[in-house]
């Protein structure tokens, strides 16, 4: 069976507990909120740990440092795909220029992300939840 495969950031600012998310500029999810990533940077290495890198600076020119895998999740779209969830920090202040996939960028409370409607609600959500049980430990 074949899988595509997605890559996510968490991107984390520790002085104020917050989670960067996008606001989608094109479908699936046009105009909802949700964690950046996405499949770009595959065609540039098939390194999943380098490609997130190269996603995020792609996405709002800085770098993702302090980075690791947190989990994974499988999502039954049209095709059968696994999103591999990374979780780190930037090195400076993110601008959009993923200006193709992204309308809006936002610092979120870790709190607010819990209870907020994300776009792909099912995988972000239950990641998060995770993602705020391992904040509170």
């Amino acid at each position: 069976m074949k899988f595509n495969i997605i890559l996510v950031s968490i991107i984390h600012r520790k002085q104020n507990n917050e989670i960067l998310l996008i606001k989608r500029k094109r479908e699936p999810a046009k105009g909802m909120w949700s964690l950046p990533g996405g499949v770009g940077a595959f065609s540039k290495t098939k390194d999943p740990k380098i490609a997130i890198a190269k996603e995020v600076y792609s996405d709002f020119s800085v770098k993702y440092i302090d980075y690791n895998f947190f989990t994974m999740q499988y999502i039954d779209l049209p095709e059968p795909t696994i999103c591999l969830y990374f979780e780190g920090f930037i090195d400076k202040k993110p601008i959009i220029s993923g200006l193709n996939t992204i309308t809006e960028i936002k610092w979120f409370n870790i709190k607010e992300v819990i209870v907020l409607e994300l776009a792909f609600e099912k995988s972000d959500k239950k990641v998060m939840e995770l993602y705020y049980q391992k904040f509170l430990s």
